[in-house]
């Protein structure tokens, strides 16, 4: 949770919906993205004991060679590495649906 919520902070300070609207700031706002899907990533590793389905489908959607596996949190996508298509991968649970 605290990768997260530094990830929170990190799409707050950096506003990318913001830097998309100046055709002069792509670069920036590859630079932002990237950091975002990397980190996506190891959020996934971390996570993937507990959602082993939706790491499937996140490794499908980066495009990785391998599994993500633990040895992968010190290291980086590679530059020049390209992502699939996004495709919506869940849901939050509705409180209602809980109760």
């Amino acid at each position: 949770m605290g990768l997260a919520d530094l990830v929170n902070e990190y799409v707050d300070q950096k506003k990318p919906w913001q830097i998309a609207k100046d055709e002069n700031q792509n670069e920036q706002l590859q630079a932002v993205c990237s950091v975002l899907i990397d980190a996506f990533r190891l959020l996934t590793i971390y996570l993937k004991p507990i959602l082993p389905k939706l790491a499937v489908d996140v490794e499908r959607f980066l495009g990785t060679t391998t599994p993500l596996a633990w040895s992968d949190v010190s290291t980086y996508l590679p530059t020049g590495h390209s992502i699939n298509g996004y495709q919506h991968l869940m849901t939050r649970v509705d409180p209602k649906q809980i109760e």
